[in-house]
């Protein structure tokens, strides 16, 4: 995300009268899962056309982006395969400290997941064109994936692969068996191994040290509430174990001591189950509250978010990523919805998305994009909706091929760290690699599901369509997270959205007791390039403080 601007303005002053008064002046394969991109030329412009391209994936005529997102992900895989030692390869920001990005010791959990899928995309793109170099290849991506999944022998060794990752990883063996490719890529010794490790095991229970990566005995099942870590995990795991039965591996199982219908189930829908629990009891408006695992009072709870709107998303598409359509009900659908309705008063013509709380950026924008695409899917938007959809999640693509990803860097790659950029301690530099992965991935299967919706290689709506649309929407939306008259959860938590003619202001009202002393979670309004905050960063925006006795107080929570 961006650092704040050094001055802020008399319109950023008058912002926070517009919430109370007036505005200060508006700004200016099977049937189930997505095929990978597929080799045909495409019209420019349109969401295809940025993410795959001409029919060798360059940039169409037309379409004003550097890059195309499979010829990033190409370089990448030309990055890794060109350097004579892979867990040596250096990205280098331009800041002079280059990263070693597949060092054991990056520490970036997720990174052989993220690897394995990323680059399936351009395995499975050179075999559907015969492609002369698909042989080499081929053998550069068994040699990472089999170093990267070898036993370690002691020390640092941090190729884990834990939860994203293992969800990452079975995403790409899933892709690969919709093209016949699974056993030509991976040997029966390494999907040995593979249906071993790939598991959710160490999102649950724990050991001396806190934690297991281990599954229980066979026939022992896990604790449904063992999980170690933010209950928007479930959904990770959920995804894993749909992905492993579609695989036809088999999962462990689980218990509740609470509720023993959840030991009827298999693992996928003992998952999808609790989850649904997780959002339907945390908060009385559909919205998940992602510091309800940590805290024991309500007072202590509220922290709504990004995730708390995008998490009703992710469910949706790992359910019909996995064939798990029969379980998608009316109540999952209705909470998807709500998330949607949060959502279109935001919409704006440069395709940016949420600018408060925590993992924005281009995070923030890719949310707007999932939850879009869930609902298009999932069949709660009307055909103007989807129509306005599929036109912000362009703009939403071309915003990132012009601003998050910078071709000038010593290695391009997306920018989230250098040039006045920031971000929070989780997605740091030694990141950098699996972040370019995992944020092109979700283009590109958010682009495959728009080309089965019929929009493939679809120009977008009109620039004046659009923005008639954007024009009509309402002037003040208040959002509730959680009804005031829900006497479970007594203290009330929403979001505020002024649309001042071409600006969208935010006003979200949690109190994030994890997070509150951070920026992005202030009670301010925020508003992009107007009020920004910078994710782990303190500093007030627009807030008094109180020096007394050595020390600063902020009235925040």
């Amino acid at each position: 995300m961006r650092s704040p601007r050094k001055s802020i303005g008399r319109c950023a002053v008058s912002t926070l009268t517009l919430l109370l008064m007036s505005a200060c002046g508006s700004g200016t394969d099977d049937a189930n899962q997505p095929p990978a991109p597929t080799p045909t030329p495409t019209a420019a412009p349109s969401l295809h056309a940025i993410v795959y391209g001409a029919s060798d994936t360059s940039v169409p005529r037309g379409t004003d982006v550097p890059i195309t997102m499979m010829g990033q992900m190409r370089a990448l895989f030309d990055l890794i395969r060109k350097s004579p030692d892979f867990t040596q390869v250096v990205m280098d920001l331009g800041d002079g400290t280059p990263v070693h990005v597949l060092d054991t010791n990056t520490g970036d959990k997720f990174l052989p997941g993220k690897l394995a899928l990323g680059l399936s995309y351009i395995l499975i793109d050179m075999k559907a064109k015969g492609d002369p170099k698909y042989a080499d290849y081929l053998a550069t991506y068994q040699k990472i994936t089999t170093a990267m999944m070898a036993q370690p022998s002691g020390g640092n060794y941090t190729y884990a692969n834990t939860s994203w990752g293992e969800y990452y990883y079975l995403v790409a063996l899933n892709n690969f068996k919709a093209h016949g490719m699974l056993n030509e890529v991976f040997s029966d010794t390494m999907l040995a191994t593979l249906q071993n490790r790939l598991t959710f095991c160490d999102m649950f229970g724990a050991d001396s040290s806190g934690k297991t990566n281990t599954c229980p005995a066979a026939g022992v099942p896990i604790d449904v509430a063992s999980l170690n870590t933010a209950q928007n995990y479930y959904a990770v795991s959920y995804g894993i174990a749909g992905l492993r039965q579609k695989l036809g591996w088999s999962n462990p199982t689980f218990s509740s001591a609470t509720d023993p219908a959840v030991a009827t189930m298999n693992a996928r829908d003992a998952l999808l189950y609790t989850l649904t629990n997780h959002i339907r009891n945390d908060s009385s408006g559909g919205f998940s509250d992602e510091a309800s695992n940590t805290h024991t009072t309500y007072y202590d709870k509220a922290r709504f978010d990004r995730y708390s709107t995008l998490l009703i998303g992710e469910v949706v598409e790992r359910t019909l990523e996995m064939g798990n359509e029969a379980n998608l009900t009316p109540e999952l659908k209705g909470y998807l919805r709500k998330s949607v309705d949060l959502i279109l008063p935001q919409l704006n013509a440069d395709g940016e998305g949420f600018n408060y709380g925590r993992s924005i950026g281009p995070y923030g924008d890719s949310a707007f994009m999932e939850v879009l695409t869930a609902a298009a899917n999932a069949g709660v938007l009307t055909p103007q909706e989807m129509q306005i959809a599929y036109t912000f999640i362009y703009k939403a693509a071309r915003r990132y091929e012009t601003f998050w990803y910078d071709p000038t860097l010593p290695t391009p790659s997306v920018n989230m760290w250098v040039k006045g950029r920031g971000t929070d301690t989780y997605r740091g530099k030694p990141r950098v690699m699996g972040e370019n992965f995992s944020l092109l991935h979700q283009y590109m299967y958010v682009d495959a599901w728009w080309s089965k919706l019929g929009f493939g290689g679809k120009a977008p709506m009109a620039d004046s369509d659009y923005q008639a649309w954007l024009d009509a929407r309402p002037r003040y939306t208040l959002t509730w997270y959680n009804q005031p008259t829900d006497t479970a959860h007594p203290y009330s938590a929403a979001l505020l959205t002024v649309r001042d003619g071409n600006r969208v202001i935010n006003l979200n009202l949690s109190q994030a007791p994890d997070y509150n002393s951070f920026t992005p979670y202030y009670p301010v309004p925020f508003s992009d390039k107007l009020i920004y905050g910078t994710t782990d960063l303190g500093y007030a925006l627009l807030i008094p403080q109180v020096s007394y006795n050595g020390k600063t107080y902020i009235p925040v929570t």
